[in-house]
């Protein structure tokens, strides 16, 4: 990893810098997992030839991935969901103390209903560690220390109108969810490309299911690229417990319209 810590900050907020950025987090092995991911094997870059293509990123957590954006389109319009309320702090700090323009941020859940909704994971503790952080309990309750909160859910179809050149979808667990929602509300046609992360677990099937998903791509004129992850060195040591008795399978989707 090419970035250096610089400081820490209050209530166990920590500081580093990365190509010019500054990015704010809690959790040290979390944020350097992330932002090797999206910046060195680029899973949400697409090709456009808008000078502002317009962006939603669902699933926001501190920023990394709007930072990626911006880096890559400047002058695009973004437009992020994020329901954890600790994570959303540090995503406002990142957005304000890098300047960024053009970015809109809810702090909210994205579900197949509206209301408010239970939100599992690591949110309140010293250092806590927001990977799989999840409104699906199965998912969200991978470590010996959670918390249960509750959370504003909000319709994805709400929000879109009018074409959306990337969707990037990474919400532990509840794409199915989103995507149908989408279908019913027939806004599937707005969005050009998506880059979607599926995440599948025992006792999952039934309520996020990669084939169920695909056909749902597919009869919506999607073509796919589909890459099963490699989870051998993704799910820290206090998971791995966890992991051995949930089966977690995570799959990236790449989706363009047709």
């Amino acid at each position: 990893m090419k970035y250096s810590m610089l400081s820490f900050l209050n209530i166990g907020q920590k500081k580093l810098k990365f190509k010019g950025y500054r990015i704010y987090y809690r959790n040290r092995a979390s944020v350097d997992q992330t932002i090797d991911e999206i910046f060195r094997e680029k899973p949400y870059h697409f090709d456009t030839d808008k000078k502002e293509p317009f962006i939603i990123d669902a699933g926001s957590n501190v920023g990394i991935a709007t930072l990626f954006f911006k880096q890559q389109y400047p002058d695009s319009t973004i437009l992020c969901f994020e329901p954890d309320p600790e994570a959303f702090k540090l995503l406002q700090k990142n957005v304000t103390c890098n300047h960024l323009e053009k970015v809109k941020l809810i702090n909210a859940a994205l579900s197949h209903q509206e209301g408010e909704v239970n939100f599992f994971g690591q949110i309140y503790m010293k250092d806590a560690d927001a990977r799989g952080n999840s409104l699906i309990d199965t998912w969200g309750l991978q470590r010996q220390r959670n918390d249960t909160i509750q959370v504003q859910a909000v319709k994805l179809s709400s929000y879109i109108n009018h074409e959306v050149d990337f969707l990037k979808i990474d919400i532990e667990g509840a794409e199915q969810r989103v995507l149908e929602e989408l279908e019913r509300a027939d806004k599937l046609k707005f969005i050009k490309n998506m880059s979607l992360e599926l995440h599948m677990a025992d006792q999952m099937d039934s309520i996020n299911n990669a084939y169920f998903i695909t056909q749902l791509l597919k009869r919506n004129h999607f073509t796919l690229d589909i890459i099963e992850k490699n989870i051998d060195d993704i799910f820290p040591e206090p998971v791995q417990q966890w992991a051995k008795a949930a089966h977690p399978r995570l799959f990236t989707i790449r989706a363009k319209r047709l």
